[in-house]
């Protein structure tokens, strides 16, 4: 009698992942005043079925981006050290992980200026200010925001004890980032730092003019707007008093006693969904005359404004520029 075996070997194939070769030739460099661009080279013998794209990563926020091109750019501010790695990633690319990273960094300059900020007080004109770090000699300021061909030089810098410290600057800001660059020269050596402003974001405009009109039994109040950014991003601020009556009124009516010297203020404030920022007290407007029959009282009632949602008794002529005492 006679067996016979049949036997079956089952093979198991293992496949094992291995890592993508890395970008090739990494580079910086400056593109313009304000632009910089990080490239690189493709990896060699990389098989062409294999589909790809690059993993860029900063250190600035630790932020990640990939691309298809052998390049990025960025409009830069290097206020701190900044770091750039890319890797070859693996799009469509079977049994490939990503890359080890290599790298390129941007040391932190030598800090010739701090606390450089920037602030609109009208739709066509920006205030900056800063405080010397050093003692920089031919400290310089430029600034652009278009494009390489729109890099400007400070006009109309501001001083104190010697030393400048801001600058004035006209052009439509409102609605454009705009990096500023400063120049100056520490130990024989020039050195330079960048800075990027969101204006739209940082307003000051110069406190309201209030007007005290008399109609009829009653005060209106009124004033000219900031002509920065939209109507709903303003709110307005009034400190107002009158003798010595307490100024409780529901709804913001505040009877008119024509014995009585009514003194008022106003600020505009910006809100925070639309930024930050707002003026400063307008000069007091006193309207009126003292009586023997009461005497002033200098507290002051502080009552909000809303820029589209008045009480009753506002005329609105958006943003509210109109205010009405009874």
């Amino acid at each position: 009698m006679s067996f016979h075996f049949m036997i079956v070997l089952h093979c198991s194939s293992l496949v094992t992942s291995s890592a993508l070769p890395e970008p090739l030739n990494l580079s910086l460099t400056w593109e313009s005043e304000f632009r910089i661009k990080l490239s690189w080279n493709a990896p060699k013998d990389l098989d062409a079925s294999c589909k790809v794209n690059y993993m860029i990563t900063t250190t600035i926020g630790e932020v990640s981006r990939t691309t298809f091109k052998l390049y990025k750019e960025y409009r830069l501010s290097t206020e701190d050290a900044v770091n750039y790695t890319v890797q070859t990633n693996p799009k469509h690319c079977i049994g490939r992980t990503i890359s080890k990273p290599v790298s390129k960094s941007i040391t932190k300059p030598t800090e010739l200026v701090k606390n450089f900020q920037c602030s609109l007080y009208s739709s066509k004109a920006m205030n900056c200010s800063w405080l010397p770090a050093n003692q920089a000699s031919d400290l310089q300021l430029y600034y652009g925001y278009l494009g390489p061909s729109h890099i400007a030089a400070c006009s109309e810098y501001q001083y104190r004890d010697g030393q400048r410290t801001g600058c004035h600057l006209r052009g439509s800001f409102l609605q454009y980032d705009v990096y500023f660059k400063v120049n100056g020269t520490l130990d024989g050596l020039s050195v330079q730092n960048n800075f990027l402003v969101l204006p739209r974001y940082h307003v000051k405009p110069p406190a309201p003019k209030v007007k005290i009109t008399e109609e009829g039994r009653n005060l209106i109040l009124s004033w000219d707007p900031p002509d920065i950014g939209a109507v709903h991003c303003w709110n307005f601020i009034l400190k107002y008093n009158k003798c010595q009556e307490s100024l409780v009124s529901p709804g913001g009516k505040v009877s008119y006693d024509q014995r009585c010297q009514y003194r008022v203020k106003l600020k505009a404030v910006y809100t925070k969904w639309c930024g930050e920022g707002g003026s400063d007290w307008s000069e007091e407007e006193i309207y009126g005359t003292f009586s023997s029959f009461s005497t002033f009282s200098p507290s002051f009632r502080t009552q909000t404004v809303m820029s589209c949602n008045c009480v009753t008794d506002c005329v609105t002529i958006p943003p509210c520029s109109r205010y009405q005492i009874k």
